[in-house]
């Protein structure tokens, strides 16, 4: 008998831990699928937008406060009105408003919506939760963000982070050193950009066909009714190599520099494009995309490892804006981005314009002993 008692107990000690999801399949209570705002999914400025909507709504019925917390208009004096307990912890939980421009307190960490309907300026080394600017927003250095920051224009000195979504209507500015996770205008600028950066292709502009008379090798499958050429090994290409056509990869792909590809690249490994490159279409890899200097991307970046960018690069176009996402994101100075940088787990922006640490230098199509390029095609 006793060896029963010490099955049986054994036996609840093991199973009743899984009593509650057996019974959850076997009569499903929670049968109503997730709630997911495609609005909100599709628009990175969707939460500032439907907060000026609450926030204009409120203030044209009388409210004196906006969801669960209080709605308190800035005196036009620029004097805060902060309550004892605000004084004493050193923050408000309170929607501030604003008809004009706007400079917050110095002393307090905000951590509610703020709005204002001119100019707004930060304070250094605060946190704030949220913010919206009917003009410009310039934050201070050393500001948090935690959820969201939008304005027509947007200034990001060096050393923010901001850990939400910031957007513009128009012109995004970041500085050296600030981490980021998603940023979206239609000019996002990274530092001071050169004029003399390159201009994207025009769309008129061709590239040669991939043929088999080029120089293709044999390892490389060209499907020419579906414009797409194949490799099964790690493929290097050639300084000033011109072609149009997509390009797929199962293992890393590496172009030279000068390159121009009218077409997409797509490697099941690192993709790295040399300095000066372009390529009209979109660049996708499992592995890291690196971009070296002044290139040209007319198309979406995505990697599912880590996207870094070289000074002076340009991704998108105006009226044609792309996306940049990866786990990881490192940008260097005088990079523009027209669309959005979407890092799912940490941006971050180079000090260094002249030699970005996280890029990994010269391409790796290197030239063997005797100067010729090692598996080189096209």
């Amino acid at each position: 008998m006793m060896w029963l008692l010490l099955f049986t107990l054994t036996a609840l000690l093991v199973l009743l831990p899984m009593l509650p999801a057996w019974l959850e399949w076997r009569w499903p209570s929670d049968v109503v699928p997730l709630h997911i705002d495609t609005l909100d999914a599709l628009d990175p400025a969707y939460l500032a937008r439907s907060f000026a909507e609450q926030l204009a709504g409120a203030l044209a019925h009388g409210r004196n406060r906006l969801g669960r917390s209080r709605l308190a208009a800035v005196p036009s004096l620029g004097s805060w009105l902060l309550t004892k307990t605000e004084q004493r912890e050193g923050a408000s939980r309170t929607v501030w408003h604003c008809s004009g421009d706007l400079r917050l307190p110095p002393d307090a960490d905000l951590l509610a919506e703020v709005a204002a309907t001119g100019d707004l300026h930060t304070a250094a080394g605060r946190i704030y939760r949220a913010l919206w600017a009917g003009r410009t927003l310039r934050l201070a250095p050393h500001t948090t963000v935690l959820r969201w920051a939008h304005a027509d224009r947007v200034d990001v000195p060096r050393h923010c982070r901001l850990a939400g979504r910031i957007s513009a209507e128009r012109l995004l500015t970041v500085s050296s050193g600030v981490s980021f996770s998603l940023l979206h205008a239609p000019v996002v600028q990274f530092g001071q950009v050169a004029d003399s950066r390159q201009a994207p292709p025009s769309p008129g502009q061709r590239g040669t066909p991939l043929r088999r008379s080029l120089g293709l090798p044999p390892e490389v499958a060209w499907d020419a009714v579906a414009g797409r050429g194949t490799c099964a090994h790690t493929l290097r290409v050639g300084p000033a190599r011109a072609w149009r056509g997509d390009l797929v990869g199962q293992a890393d792909l590496l172009l030279g520099r000068g390159c121009v590809v009218r077409g997409s690249l797509k490697a099941n490994g690192m993709l790295q494009a040399d300095d000066g490159c372009r390529i009209i279409g979109n660049l996708v890899a499992t592995g890291r995309i690196e971009l070296g200097a002044h290139c040209v991307v007319l198309g979406a970046v995505v990697s599912e490892t880590a996207v870094e960018i070289g000074p002076g690069c340009v991704v998108g176009a105006i009226g044609a804006p792309a996306t940049v996402t990866a786990p990881r994101i490192v940008v260097a100075a005088g990079v523009v981005v027209h669309g959005t940088l979407w890092a799912g787990e940490q941006g971050s922006t180079l000090a260094d314009p002249a030699q970005p640490a996280a890029l990994h230098g010269q391409s790796d199509a290197a030239d063997d002993d005797d100067g010729n390029p090692q598996q080189v095609w096209a």
